[in-house]
This record gives structure tokens, sequence and C-alpha cells, in this order.
């Protein structure tokens, strides 16, 4: 096996260590915001080496260590975070000094919404190990639900294309039939001239009946095929809808089984504005059914709390609030469910919830 070794983004030693050491952890850690608490990286990752593993890592130059109030949490580095937005990238860029080479920027100073954001998708991804905690599975399995059967179609399509291609080019038949050069007769075919309908190509030559046959029906595949890319692409508009939502708003949202699943973990996101983000989703997805022949089907809605407190209280009045604005203000009529969990590891403290098993007070 073989492995492209690079040191035109970042110090050679900091690549060779996130590409064959430290991969998997930078990579579960930006899938999830960047950051998350000292205390939390040790725990999760004791069996891989806790807090050596992070003195590794900071040593290579991919983590950092910061402070928010009195708290200790980890981010990654601008190293860490250069590796993964070039690392696929073929140019060459060795006369780029690499302080000015572009990648995401993590503020050391996060606000405490962004924080919470990353360290709850860190915590939640741990111990629930479902995989849309992080962002690049989430997409993937936005991507597998919604566009696979459609891969599969066009897969299958192309493999008929590829089994009834004539022996003999029709421009072929084309060019002495009318006597044309093998560019304008390959026009006229692709263009399917002279032709007005497919009856008329069965009217050209009853010699070459079987020849046009092939053609006629490989040309209705590949029209086929074009009509599929654009179901793609409308699609896409709605991957892209959901994943901004995702890094704009903090909630997660996946469409399974005609459900539209939606995890709000941040405890003080504005229930109207958490409403308006699904409501205006629902909306872009009526108007993609009234277009697309593959429709999503959206029978239920299904919030998910994960709450910061000891009490349902705050769950409870969301709950109501949500199903006024949805009365009021919405076209949609299907069901809408709750569900409602506990951390009890979370704490208040400050303007931020902090996970009060896995916080240190400064040294």
């Amino acid at each position: 096996m073989r492995a492209i070794v690079r040191d035109d983004i970042i110090k050679l030693e900091s690549y060779v260590d996130a590409e064959f050491k430290y991969k998997k952890y930078i990579e579960i850690l930006n899938d999830c915001g960047g950051y998350c608490f000292l205390e939390q990286f040790i725990k999760h990752f004791k069996n891989d080496g806790g807090r050596y593993l992070k003195d590794k890592m900071e040593a290579s130059n991919l983590l950092n260590t910061e402070y928010f109030s009195n708290y200790k949490f980890v981010k990654l580095s601008s190293s860490s975070l250069k590796y993964l937005y070039y690392r696929d990238d073929e140019k060459d860029y060795s006369d780029v000094p690499k302080n000015k080479l572009f990648a995401k920027y993590l503020s050391p100073n996060p606000s405490s919404k962004v924080l919470y954001a990353s360290v709850m998708n860190f915590e939640l991804y741990h111990q629930t190990k479902k995989k849309f905690y992080l962002k690049s599975k989430h997409i993937q399995m936005l991507e597998s639900n919604f566009k696979s059967k459609i891969y599969e179609k066009i897969d299958k399509i192309e493999q008929n294309i590829k089994d009834n291609q004539n022996p003999i080019p029709l421009w072929e038949l084309f060019k002495e039939k009318f006597v044309l050069t093998p560019d304008e007769a390959k026009e006229k075919i692709k263009n399917n001239e002279p032709f007005a309908t497919l009856e008329d190509y069965y009217d050209w030559d009853n010699e070459h009946k079987d020849e046009v046959d092939r053609h006629v029906k490989n040309n209705l595949r590949q029209h086929k095929i074009l009509e599929l890319k654009d179901e793609i692409t409308r699609l896409d508009a709605i991957i892209d809808k959901i994943i901004t939502i995702r890094d704009v708003s903090k909630l997660i949202i996946t469409i399974e089984d005609d459900s539209l699943n939606v995890y709000l973990s941040y405890a003080r996101f504005p229930i109207t504005t958490s409403f308006k983000v699904v409501n205006d989703l629902l909306k872009l997805i009526e108007s993609h059914n009234q277009e697309s022949y593959f429709k999503i089907k959206i029978n239920n809605i299904n919030y998910n709390f994960c709450s910061i407190f000891n009490t349902e209280k705050i769950f409870k009045k969301n709950r109501t609030e949500i199903l006024e604005l949805f009365e009021k203000k919405s076209n949609y009529d299907g069901n809408i469910k709750f569900k409602y969990s506990e951390l009890p590891e979370l704490n208040n403290y400050g303007e931020v919830y902090v996970l009060k098993s896995y916080v240190n007070e400064k040294d």
C-alpha cells in the first residue's frame, strides 16, 4: 500500500503524524465542530492514551488547549484544519507560504453556543454511537437515503446502453445514405436529424432497422439518465439545506422511514426559530415533490430534545409552543412526536452549560 506524504501545506512531521497516527481523532473532533472539553477528550479516548494522546497531538501541533472561563477545552489547530482541507487536493502549494494557505478557522475564544454545540455533539456521539452526530457521516446518510436508488437506476441504464451499442455506429450509415462527412453525420445523429419523430427512423431504411432500433432505445436511455441527474440536483438542494441548518442553527435533521427527525441539543435554542427552520425545510420538500418523480414523504416529525436540566418543565413548555406554532403557521398536518432525554453530567455554569464530570479548573 502506498501513501502520499506532503510538506507543502503544513510541516512534514505534522502531516505524517496527522495521516498515520491521529487521523481518527482529528476527523471525529472536526466532525463534531472542532472543540471539546479537555477531560471529555481524555475520557472518551482513554483506551487510546487519553491525556498522553492529547499531549502527543499537541506536540505535533495538531491540537491546542484553551480556556473558557476557568475551564480547559481542546480545539483543532490550524495545522489539523489545513491537513483536512488540502490533503486530497492534487495541486502543489510549495510556492505558497504555509501561513498564506486558507482553511477553516476555529476561534480560540468561541461563543458559548458554538462551544456547547460541539461539546454536545462530541458527547452524544460517544454515548449513543449515532453516526449523524458526525457531520461527514450525516452527509453520507442523507446521500444514501435520498440518492442511492437513483444511482442504482443510472448504473443499470448505463449498462443497458453499453450492452446494446451498435456494432456499426449509426453515423456511418448516415454518411453513406446522405453523402455526409463523418462530422456532419455525427452532428445529425446527436440532434436526431433529419428525422422529426421516432417513427421517421423506421421509415428511413428497412435494411438497417435493427441498428436504428438500438440507437433509438439508447437515445431514450440517455434522456432518462439526464432526467435522473436532474433529480439528483434537486435532492442536492435538500441536502445542502439540511447541512446549512446544522452549521448555522445547530439542529441536526435526518429523514428516515417517512419521518423527519429533529435533534435539538442546545437547550437555549429559541423555539420560534426552531419552528421556522423546520417549516422552511418542509416548504422546500413540498416544492421538490411538485417537480420530482422521487417524492420525499414526511408522515411524522419527531422532535428529540436532549436537556441539560434535571427537569422536564422546559421540555413541556417547548412542546406546547411547537404544537401551537405548527397549528397556526404551518400547512403540515401529519403527526408530531416528542422525545425527551437528559445528560445528568450537565450543569449550569455562568452563561454556558458544561459537562460537570469532565471539567477541570485551572491548575
